[in-house]
C-alpha cells in the first residue's frame, strides 16, 4: 500500500488556532513638529508616522487631535508611508503651545490598538514685527551693527553716502517708540567705513570706525545714556594704515581695542585702552612680528585679563593663529602659535573666554576647508587643535561664535558647495565634546553663515540670508537647551535681495534683527523685532 505524505503546510496554518497572528502594537516612530520644537510657523501641518500600516478607517479627527486653543482641521492617511497628518483649517495662533494626541482608537491592519495614547507639544513662532526702514537716506547704507541697551533701547549704526561718501550714522528706537532721525556721528571730509559697536554696563555707547584720507586711521566716539555724541576722536594717530579695528568692553567697563597698523612697514597688531571716565592709553604693537599681522580680536576674562587672537602671515602657503595675553597692571606675553598648521592657512580667528577663565578659540582652515577649536584653561596649556566641521570633499567657512551663560561654546558656519551651501551649528558644553554638525537652514538653495546668540532663558538665535525665495531674505531659527533646531523662518519677506544680518538680545529676551536691504538703485538698513519673545 503506497504511504502518502503528510500535508504539513495545512496543518501547520490550520493547528492551533491563533498561531502567528499579530498581537503587537504599533509604535509612532517620528513626529513633525518633533516634542519641544519652538518657532513653528504658524501654517505648519501636524504628521505622526507609524510604524506599520493602520487602519485608515481609525485615523480620524476624533482619533487625532490637536489643542492649545480651538483647533479644527482634517485628517489624512497615507498607507504608503504610514503617516497621519492633521491640516488645520485655519493658521495657529503666534507664540502659542500646541499638544497633538493620539488615542488608542487608532489601530493597525491587525486591529492592534496603540499601547497608550502617544502626545508631543510644540510652540509658534512669536509674531515678528514688519520690517521698518530705519537708515531710510537718500544714499546707500552698508555695514550694520547694532546693540540692545539695558532698558530695551536698540542701537544701530551703519555706513552711509547721503553726502556723496562714506560716513558712520546712528539711529536708536526704544522699546515702546519709533525709530530716532537719522545722525551722522563722524561728519569728516574723509571716508568712514568698517563701524563696530558695543556698550557697557550704564548703557553708554563706544564706537569705533576707519577713518580714510591721506591715510587710514582708527576713530573713537562715546554716546552717555540721554547725552550726544561726544567729538571724535583719532586713536591711531599716526601716517601709516590703520585698520579692522575690533573692541570688547570688560566688567569695570574699560574700553580694549585692537586693530591692524602698517606703520612699522609690516602690518601688526596694536592695542590701546580707556578705563570708565579717563582718557585713552598710548598704542602699543603687541604683535611685534617680521611678518604681517591680521583679523585681531579681543576679550577679557573675569580676572581682568585681556587676551588677543589674530593670524601671522608666515608665508605665502603658511598663515597661523597667534595669541598673547596681558594680566592688570603687568605686560603681554610672547605670541604663541596656538593652530600651528604648516601645511595650510589658518586665518580669520575669533575668541570667547568662559566663568572659568577657559579661553576658547575658533578658526577657518584654508586648504582643510574646516572650522577648527582650541582651548587653554586659566594656568594651564592650550589643547590641540580639533576639527569641528570635519566635512571632508567639501568647504567650510565664514563662521561666527558665542558663549552662553553656562559656559557652552555654540559656532555656526557655511557649509557645501558655493550654490547650495547650507548653516551648520555645533556646540560644546563645559568639560565635554563637540556635538556633531546640524544643519541649520535645510533649504535646497544657498544658504549663508549667519551669526548666532543666546539668551538669558538658555535659548539660541540664529539668522541667516537665503536664496531659497530666488533673490535672498532674511531667516530665522531658534533652539531651545537640548531640544531641536525650528523650523526656518522668513522675518525679511523681500521682494529683492536681503542680506548681512545682525542681531541682539535686550534683557526681555526679544530677538532683534537689522540687515542690508536692496531697493531698486540704492541699499538701507532694515529692521524688526519679535513682538513676543520665544523662549521664555
Amino acid at each position: 500500500m503506497p504511504t502518502w505524505p503528510l500535508a504539513k503546510a495545512a496543518c501547520s496554518s490550520c493547528g492551533i488556532r491563533g498561531q502567528g497572528a499579530d498581537t503587537t502594537p504599533p509604535t509612532v516612530v517620528s513626529t513633525s513638529p518633533e516634542d519641544g520644537a519652538i518657532n513653528v510657523p504658524i501654517d505648519t501641518v501636524v504628521t505622526a508616522t507609524f510604524s506599520e500600516r493602520m487602519d485608515s478607517s481609525t485615523v480620524n479627527t476624533n482619533s487625532f487631535t490637536l489643542v492649545g486653543s480651538a483647533v479644527s482641521g482634517t485628517v489624512t492617511y497615507d498607507s504608503d508611508t504610514y503617516a497621519a497628518t492633521f491640516t488645520p483649517d485655519t493658521d495657529l495662533d503666534y507664540d502659542h503651545e500646541y499638544t497633538a494626541t493620539l488615542s488608542t482608537a487608532i489601530t493597525d491592519e491587525a486591529g492592534n490598538p496603540l499601547a497608550e495614547p502617544y502626545a508631543w507639544s510644540f510652540t509658534t513662532c512669536g509674531v515678528w514685527s514688519p520690517p521698518v526702514n530705519m537708515s531710510n537716506t537718500p544714499g546707500w547704507g552698508w555695514s550694520a551693527q547694532l546693540a540692545a541697551g539695558s532698558s530695551g533701547t536698540v542701537h544701530v549704526v551703519w555706513a552711509d553716502d547721503t553726502l556723496g561718501k562714506p560716513d558712520i550714522y546712528y539711529a536708536a528706537k526704544s522699546s515702546v517708540g519709533s525709530w530716532s532721525s537719522p545722525v551722522n556721528i563722524s561728519n569728516t571730509s574723509a571716508w568712514s567705513w568698517e563701524p563696530q559697536l558695543a556698550i557697557d554696563s550704564s548703557d553708554t555707547l563706544h564706537l569705533v570706525w576707519r577713518e580714510d584720507e591721506d591715510d587710514r586711521e582708527v576713530y573713537y566716539a562715546m554716546k552717555s545714556r540721554g547725552d550726544s555724541w561726544s567729538t571724535p576722536v583719532n586713536i591711531s594717530n599716526n601716517r601709516g594704515t590703520s585698520e579692522q579695528a575690533e573692541l570688547c568692553i570688560d566688567s569695570f567697563d574699560t574700553v580694549h581695542l585692537v586693530w591692524v597698523d602698517c606703520t612699522p612697514g609690516n602690518c601688526e597688531i596694536y592695542y590701546a585702552a580707556k578705563p570708565a571716565g579717563g582718557s585713552w592709553s598710548s598704542p602699543i604693537n603687541i604683535s611685534n612680528t617680521a611678518s604681517g599681522s591680521g583679523a585681531p580680536k579681543v576679550a577679557v576674562d573675569w580676572f581682568g585679563i585681556v587676551h588677543v587672537v589674530w593670524y601671522e602671515h608666515l608665508s605665502d602657503a603658511n598663515d597661523d593663529i597667534y595669541y598673547t595675553a596681558k594680566p592688570t597692571g603687568g605686560s603681554w606675553s610672547a605670541p604663541v602659535n596656538i593652530s600651528d598648521s604648516p601645511a595650510h592657512n589658518s586665518v580669520s580667528p575669533d575668541i570667547v573666554i568662559d566663568s572659568s577663565g577657559t579661553v576658547h578659540v575658533v578658526w577657518e582652515e584654508w586648504g582643510k576647508w574646516d572650522i577648527y577649536y582650541v582651548a587653554k584653561p586659566r594656568g594651564g596649556s592650550w589643547t590641540a587643535p580639533v576639527n569641528i566641521s570635519n566635512s571632508p570633499g567639501t568647504f567650510s567657512d565664514e563662521f561666527y561664535m558665542c558663549l552662553d551663560g553656562s559656559d557652552t561654546v555654540h559656532v555656526t558656519w557655511e557649509e557645501g558647495p558655493w550654490g547650495n551651501a547650507e548653516l551648520y551649528y555645533a556646540s560644546r558644553r563645559a568639560g565635554a565634546s563637540w556635538s556633531s554638525p546640524v544643519n541649520v537652514s535645510r533649504t535646497p538653495a544657498q544658504s549663508w553663515s549667519g551669526p548666532i546668540v543666546v539668551d538669558g532663558a538658555g535659548v539660541a538665535h540664529v539668522v541667516w540670508a537665503d536664496k531659497i525665495t530666488g533673490g535672498a531674505d532674511i531667516y530665522y531659527a531658534s533652539k531651545p537647551d537640548g531640544a531641536p533646531w525650528s523650523s526656518p523662518v522668513n522675518i525679511s519677506m523681500s521682494p529683492q535681495y536681503a542680506y548681512a544680518p545682525r542681531l541682539a538680545i535686550d534683557n526681555n529676551n526679544s530677538v532683534h534683527v537689522v540687515w542690508l536691504g536692496y531697493i531698486p538703485q540704492k541699499l538701507d538698513s532694515k529692521y524688526c523685532e519679535t513682538l513676543t519673545s520665544s523662549g521664555t
